[in-house]
């Protein structure tokens, strides 16, 4: 009995200390010690209680020396290991578990880290009235719509970089009469952000053939809900549900995971996601920006891309002398195969399968401003060209789709 009480005192002694201090670490530890007494308090038998501590703190020896240090300098008298006083034990496994909790939540906040509207950093597009955004798309329309399209003095965006990397040309190719080539490297891109700048350029694209129409961009602060994104797929055009169910489902997976998806990577650094699941992630990095009749038309877009891939994906294969399975040709490419020889079907796509669906869905889509017959020498090989430019960056292949004419995007 003697020694409980002692130990009761030690714990009061050092709750006592830190009850001089002000920062809200110590006050949390306060708390934390103040519950400990009245637990203790409650045990009839002192000796399973320091057990209990003991085996804690035995848990948590392997913790950082420098974490260790920086408790000791706190409190100035309280050490480390086992030899310590049963009070000072656990006080400092209430510390270390605290700090453990705090790491925790820093390698969680590491792992999802991702730009987002609100975020305070790189917000590198700045308007001369003070304005921030992450975006020149999101300026550019803040201008248009503050400023009357007139930028005010100091107003800055970062210079644009090229990233050009990897090997010469190695193929060429004509797109109606645009040279095209893709560019061969041993770099494979792993940074996100090198897709999301792909996505934003896009947009401005977009932005710019559109005549500058603000109403296909988002506001700053707002978003596409999921049923937004479904509305926006164009279910009264096609026959069949099966020609953008798959990718509506997918889209749907991606917007439930904030698009932390996980996907496989070979070897060779190429991630192996699926045809499928791809055109959904590139529909939620676009539905980021985009809205009303450009994104459906995006969508549009995607959706023919898939078909063709269907038609024609394993004769492609067959043609670039890769082996597949005979079993697996009698279900979609799509659902089979990764995007890794997407940009091989790119060129027929735009310059003989693209132009055979547009004419058979024309009457639907006689009201469409992006993906039209008119704008096949345009928007939509700049869209393509953005697509599997996207796809490189996200390492779904090891190409990149350029264009040799000096045109901005």
């Amino acid at each position: 009995m003697k020694n409980y009480k002692q130990h009761i005192k030690n714990l009061e002694s050092v709750k006592l200390q830190l009850q001089k201090k002000n920062t809200k670490e110590k006050e949390a530890i306060f708390n934390i010690l103040g519950k400990e007494i009245l637990q203790i308090r409650k045990k009839s038998r002192l000796k399973s209680v320091t057990k209990q501590i003991n085996k804690q703190t035995n848990k948590h020896q392997g913790l950082n020396q420098s974490k260790q240090m920086n408790y000791n300098n706190m409190n100035g008298n309280i050490g480390m290991g086992m030899g310590m006083p049963p009070n000072q034990q656990m006080f400092q496994q209430n510390q270390m578990q605290m700090q453990q909790q705090a790491n925790s939540l820093n390698h969680q906040a590491d792992k999802k880290g991702r730009r987002t509207r609100t975020d305070p950093n790189n917000r590198n597009y700045i308007c001369g009235c003070g304005k921030s955004y992450l975006s020149y798309p999101a300026l550019y329309t803040h201008v248009k719509q503050k400023h009357d399209g007139k930028a005010p003095s100091d107003t800055k965006k970062p210079e644009k970089s090229r990233g050009q990397r990897g090997r010469p040309t190695t193929t060429n190719q004509q797109i109606e009469g645009n040279d095209t080539y893709e560019h061969e490297t041993d770099n494979m891109s792993s940074d996100s952000n090198d897709a999301l700048n792909v996505v934003e350029e896009l947009v401005l694209c977009l932005f710019n053939q559109l005549n500058q129409d603000t109403s296909i961009i988002l506001n700053e602060n707002s978003s596409n809900s999921l049923q937004d994104l479904k509305d926006s797929f164009p279910t009264d055009i096609f026959e069949n549900a099966s020609d953008y169910q798959v990718i509506q489902n997918h889209l749907e997976e991606v917007f439930n995971c904030e698009g932390y998806i996980d996907e496989p990577e070979s070897t060779d650094g190429i991630v192996k996601t699926k045809c499928n699941l791809v055109f959904g992630l590139f529909i939620y990095s676009v539905g980021k920006h985009l809205k009303g009749y450009a994104l459906k038309e995006i969508i549009f877009y995607c959706c023919l891309f898939r078909k063709a891939l269907n038609e024609k994906g394993w004769k492609i294969l067959q043609e670039l002398g890769i082996n597949s399975n005979l079993a697996d040709q009698d279900q979609e490419f799509c659902e089979k195969n990764s995007a890794q020889n997407v940009l091989e079907i790119s060129n027929e796509f735009i310059t003989e399968i693209l132009p055979t669906y547009l004419e058979k869905y024309s009457h639907q889509i006689q009201d469409y401003k992006i993906i039209n017959p008119q704008s096949l020498e345009s928007t939509i090989i700049k869209i393509t060209q953005h697509f599997c430019n996207w796809l490189y960056a996200r390492r779904y292949t090891n190409s990149m789709l350029e264009r040799n004419e000096d045109e901005t995007m």
